[in-house]
């Protein structure tokens, strides 16, 4: 190996910079470019220097921190919580609010640490901050998301069970009165019962049904509340005359307890305007509830008043009143005190929600609250009273079953019954006939169009469920056939589809009106008279 060569290879190169000048120069273009804010303080808190991401972050040129400490942004007691820390532990990291010299908050992740001398003691800090404004806000979106989550799945949980309650309430109530009447019908078919007990029987058969038939408004009711769907038909109304028509209601339930009714209404009563059936449903709820829970020997006292712009009525009773933790949901739908299979009274939990709606729908108000003796509740309902004087000589009345309808209430009315259930077919035809009507009968709506070609009817009355052809296409057939030979048949739907809406789409396709299942055989009647022209 020549000389030249090993000279070039053991000669050492000349250094670029000294590594003092090396290590300044990094330092300088890091701190320069980092996208960290970095900010450097003195001992006294101080600022010294500050990069270009430290400026974009919080818009503070190097002149407006001269002689500040990062209270500037922080806020006094912040900045001296986080020094404090840091005199104490040498370093310091956190989550903090800060404001940018524009006036926005920001959320920053703060790191600060000392550099020490060679003796250790503090030359400066260090300060570096990071942006995490969004990244907090998504967390707090997920966080809030999460939350409803929560909340939703408790919902739907809290729901499902009430819903589970409901049904098994529901099948309770329902196969309760059934029990019975099955159970009655079997022994009045045995034929085992003597007159008096056959009576019994009979009433007992007829009570249950009709308690059924309550349990299944009740139902229709809560669908037209959840749908919107439920409709006043407003007028004048006397108050009075409602609460005695509910007292009538009610009176065999309270007088079977021994239970004392006692009312006080306050003289000059104002008419007020609202649907008088409604309005008389909404008492007999109140009432039958006070009965219900009211023991035996009890009172059950009615009061109304009014002021110059409320009439109110107070239903009380001597119960156990309403435990206070059930008090704020007494109103709500499928809530019950004692949902439990040992409670002591029955029910659906749905009449007083109804109650609720109906008096809100007339603009009122309803409370419940117990007496302060400690024994009793008291139902407190509020209705507006009209801007106007309303007269009572148009007030409507609460609506009640003719009862003068005799047996030959429908002496020789001729009258066609189409059913496709024979057990109804034979009902309804029995019903018709003791009171006078000449009934035939037809199982489809195909037989009942041969009979109308064949014969003349003074009515015709249908179900709406049947085979084949229902009747709605019945009655379109009906009225079609009319137009050919000049005739119209007063025509009534007496069906177990019994919505606002079943009744609309009946008189649409074209009857007179519609009839809910159950009916009883007075008000049948009486609709039949009021159609072939026979009130007067």
């Amino acid at each position: 190996m020549s000389q030249k060569a090993y000279s070039r290879r053991e000669s050492p190169a000349t250094p670029a910079a000294r590594p003092v000048e090396l290590h300044a120069d990094l330092y300088r273009e890091i701190f320069a470019h980092s996208k960290e804010a970095i900010a450097i303080i003195d001992p006294n808190g101080y600022y010294l220097q500050q990069n270009g991401a430290h400026f974009t972050l919080l818009g503070y040129a190097d002149e407006d921190l001269k002689g500040k400490t990062p209270a500037l942004y922080l806020g006094e007691e912040v900045f001296q919580n986080i020094l404090s820390e840091l005199i104490k532990a040498g370093d310091y990291s956190g989550e903090t609010i800060c404001r940018t010299k524009s006036g926005e908050e920001r959320t920053i992740e703060v790191s600060l640490f000392t550099m020490r001398s060679g003796l250790g003691e503090p030359q400066c800090y260090v300060s570096i901050e990071r942006d995490i404004t969004s990244r907090k806000r998504t967390e707090e979106t997920l966080a809030e998301l999460l939350m409803r989550e929560r909340t939703a799945r408790a919902d739907a949980e809290k729901a499902n069970r009430l819903k589970d309650e409901f049904l098994a309430t529901l099948s309770h109530e329902l196969r309760t009165p059934l029990n019975a009447v099955i159970g009655w019908s079997r022994i009045l078919k045995s034929g085992r019962l003597d007159n008096e007990s056959s009576v019994h029987a009979i009433g007992v058969i007829e009570r249950n049904a009709w308690a059924q038939k309550q349990i299944i408004e009740d139902i229709l009711d809560v669908s037209r509340v959840i749908t919107g769907k439920l409709q006043l038909h407003l007028g004048p109304i006397d108050l009075i005359a409602v609460v005695a028509a509910a007292l009538d209601a009610v009176r065999p339930a309270l007088e079977a307890k021994d239970i004392r009714i006692e009312t006080q209404f306050q003289d000059g009563l104002r008419v007020i305007a609202g649907d008088v059936d409604r309005l008389q449903q909404v008492v007999w709820n109140l009432l039958s509830n006070a009965s219900k829970f009211t023991p035996v020997g009890g009172t059950v006292g009615v009061r109304i008043d009014q002021d110059e712009t409320y009439v109110q009525i107070q239903v009380r009773d001597t119960g156990p009143g309403i435990a206070p933790e059930f008090l704020p949901h007494v109103f709500e739908r499928f809530r019950q005190a004692d949902g439990s299979t040992t409670r002591t009274h029955g029910g659906l939990g749905l009449g007083l929600a109804i109650v609720r709606h109906l008096v809100e729908l007339h603009g009122g108000m309803i409370a419940a609250e117990n007496e302060s003796s400690g024994t009793g509740a008291v139902f407190t309902l509020r209705l507006p009273l009209p801007s106007s004087e309303l007269s009572l000589e148009t007030a409507a009345t609460p609506t009640r079953v003719d009862r003068s309808v005799t047996e030959v209430a429908l002496a020789d009315v001729r009258i066609l019954v189409v059913e496709d259930e024979l057990d109804a077919l034979d009902l309804i035809t029995i019903d018709l006939t003791a009171h006078g009507a000449k009934v035939s009968g037809a199982s489809s709506a195909a037989e009942a169009l041969e009979l109308l070609r064949a014969e003349q009817f003074d009515l015709m009355i249908s179900d709406i469920g049947m085979a084949d052809t229902d009747g709605y296409n019945l009655i379109r057939q009906v009225r079609r056939q009319e137009g050919e030979q000049g005739e119209h048949i007063p025509a009534i739907a007496l069906t177990a589809y019994a919505r606002t809406q079943d009744r609309i789409r009946a008189i649409a396709a074209g009857y007179n009106t519609h009839v809910a299942k159950p009916v009883d055989i007075k008000e049948i009647v009486t609709v039949v008279k009021c159609l072939i022209g026979r009130i007067g």
